[in-house]
């Protein structure tokens, strides 16, 4: 690698970054898409839930497209990263009130919350800078 030029992504990284992008962005578009469904979702002890829904819908939004600009992509993460932390609290309400979301089935409201720490490690792993010590592809 020269010095100065930044250093390329490997192809995990890159397709841990499509990943992160299209589920926050997709994701935040459908916070405007199905507004309803996402107020739905969103436990009583959240005051506003219209504007919480428009808020989250604008922060993945904007941290799906910070990814794409390699000096915000860091900083994005970490905010995506808050974020999933903040939503966590909605499956697991979702999951103690699954009676509610029958539709969905147990198997899908468990596996949400699951994955939901594997999903946080690409988001992080994705945006993190690339170290000095980690190989770099050649392309």
């Amino acid at each position: 690698m020269e010095a100065g030029k930044p250093a390329r992504l490997g192809p995990w990284r890159i397709a841990g970054l499509a990943l992160v992008f299209v589920w926050f962005f997709f994701g935040g578009v459908g916070h405007f898409v199905q507004t309803k469904t996402f107020v739905s979702v969103v436990p009583d002890y959240v005051p506003m839930h219209l504007e919480v829904v428009w808020f989250t819908g604008v922060c993945e939004i904007a941290g799906a497209l910070a990814i794409l600009h390699r000096p915000l992509r860091s900083l994005a993460g970490w905010a995506l990263l808050a974020l999933i932390v903040c939503v966590t609290p909605v499956h697991i309400d979702m999951l103690v009130h699954a009676d509610r979301y029958r539709s969905l089935g147990q198997g899908v409201l468990w596996g949400r919350l699951i994955l939901q720490p594997i999903f946080a490690f690409i988001v992080w792993w994705s945006t993190r800078p690339v170290g000095l010590g980690e190989r770099q592809a050649s392309a």
